[in-house]
This record gives C-alpha cells, sequence and structure tokens, in this order.
C-alpha cells in the first residue's frame, strides 16, 4: 500500500505542478492531506467504503484496496486543480472517471432485502402447501472471505486489541452489509438474534507467541479466543451467538499477549447468519 505522500506526489504530477523530480512544499502537502481527507469521506458518505483511515501526515499509509489508488490519484488531482490554475487534460478526466467507476465496485455492496417476520407474503407468492408459512421469514446473513492476504496486521502495544489488517471479499448479503475492511452492519430495522462464526488462518515471520482473536460488536469485546501464531499457520475459530440491533456492527480484532510481533491474517471467513 502506498503512503499519504506517495499518492499526493503522483497527483502533482498528473497536474503538472513542479519539475517531474521536485516534490511538493510542506503547506502543499498539508493542504493536500486535507483535500484527501475530504475527498474520501465525501466517497465514505456517498456509500463508498474502501476501509480509508484519516491521514494527518505524509508517512500514513493510506489504507485502501490497492485497485483503487488510481482512481483516489486521479480524483485527487481533480480537487486540487483549481488551487494551481492547472489545466485538467482529458487523459486524466478519463482516469478520473474510470477510477471512480472502480471505487464503486471495489466499496458497495449489493444487499439482498430481508423482510420481517410480520410482513405477509402475499397471493400467488406462496406454494401449494396446507402446511406453507403465510409470512417472510426474517433471516439475515452476511460472510466475508479472505484468501492469500499478505498485509501486516502491524502490533505496537502488547495486549492492547487492533483490527485485522486486510482487504475482505463480501461474498454475499442479505440484510446486511459487509465491508471489505472486515466489518459487517446490521441494515435491518429489527432486532435479531444472529450467530457470529470465524475461522482464520495466522502466521508470524519468526519464533512464537500468544495472540488473543475477538469478535468486536459496536467496538466493544463480546467473545475471544486464544492461538500460539508461529511461522507455521495456526488455526483460530470463534462462535458466538448475541442479538443485533439496526445498524450494530461486528469486527474481529486480534491483540498480542505481553509482546508486540506483527502478525498476518493469511486467510479466512466472518460469517453471521
Amino acid at each position: 500500500m502506498s503512503t499519504a505522500g506517495q499518492i499526493i506526489e503522483r497527483a502533482f504530477k498528473r497536474i503538472l505542478v513542479g519539475a517531474a523530480d521536485a516534490s511538493p512544499e510542506p503547506d502543499e502537502y498539508a493542504d493536500a492531506l486535507s483535500d484527501l481527507n475530504s475527498m474520501m469521506i465525501s466517497l465514505e458518505a456517498d456509500g463508498i467504503r474502501l476501509g480509508y483511515t484519516e491521514v494527518d501526515n505524509v508517512s500514513d499509509v493510506v489504507t485502501v484496496p490497492k485497485g483503487a489508488e488510481l482512481g483516489i490519484i486521479a480524483n485527487l488531482a481533480l480537487a486540487i486543480a483549481p488551487d494551481y490554475n492547472a489545466a485538467i487534460s482529458p487523459a486524466l478526466g478519463e482516469q478520473a472517471r474510470s477510477g471512480m467507476a472502480t471505487m464503486r465496485k471495489l466499496g458497495r455492496v449489493r444487499i439482498t432485502t430481508s423482510y420481517p417476520g410480520t410482513l405477509p407474503r402475499g397471493s400467488g407468492n406462496e406454494d401449494l402447501n396446507a402446511w406453507d408459512d403465510h409470512y417472510f421469514s426474517p433471516m439475515i446473513s452476511a460472510l466475508l472471505s479472505l484468501a492469500g492476504n499478505t498485509l501486516t496486521t502491524n502490533i505496537v502495544t502488547a495486549d492492547v486489541p487492533v483490527r485485522i489488517n486486510a482487504f475482505w471479499v463480501p461474498a454475499f448479503a442479505e440484510g446486511m452489509r459487509g465491508e471489505v475492511y472486515g466489518r459487517i452492519t446490521c441494515e435491518q430495522r429489527f432486532e435479531t438474534t444472529v450467530t457470529v462464526a470465524v475461522a482464520l488462518s495466522a502466521t508470524i515471520s519468526a519464533g512464537s507467541g500468544a495472540y488473543t482473536f475477538r469478535v468486536m460488536h459496536n467496538g466493544v469485546s463480546v467473545a475471544t479466543t486464544a492461538a500460539t501464531l508461529s511461522a507455521t499457520p495456526a488455526d483460530v475459530v470463534i462462535s458466538h451467538s448475541l442479538m443485533l440491533y439496526p445498524q450494530d456492527y461486528l469486527e474481529i480484532w486480534v491483540e498480542a499477549d505481553a509482546h508486540a510481533t506483527d502478525l498476518v491474517v493469511v486467510d479466512g471467513q466472518f460469517e453471521v447468519c
């Protein structure tokens, strides 16, 4: 993944501000950081959720899928161009348009509507069976999957949990929303009991260490499991049932017990049903 400074420098080159080998001035970096944050927050408000974390330094990593970077660079170039009276080439306009389309694909998940159990199916929507249920089943479910992840989950402080660093693939979502950065949100208008099933494979580069993996409900730990990780991938499994209310969300976090060794969650499935 690229840093904020690298993204900004490439955006400046798109509008030919400064020499090809020159870096922006400190005040230009500061303005561009603010524009980058504003642009990404606006995208999230529009439903394009890429797992972006606000940056305040050029060395901060831009936490988005790799496929979204070109779109961010081109659209950031469009955002800063007026400040420098820079001309926008047709090629840059096309890069921004196609890049935005890619970000929409990466950041939006189609949600299948799930109806409340009090809603009648209506005439013609029932099986010809005397025992058929005349009302919709209020089932909800979602699945995020992970395969071959190489992103490192950085552990800065022992015994302090952090969200797993990975870009998940939303396999499906019915009455829920799955985010590429590993969050599942309840989109229903009613409360429901669900089961969270997590199966991961994780590793560290060398040695061994104890870790605690957590299911986080609205940022609060509700279920844990302990695992000892080494250079050989180890399996991690968590299963937990709980009540979800509208807009409640679930995530998987991890902490290193009494040490600060980074890890990689290589493969996994995160299911709510």
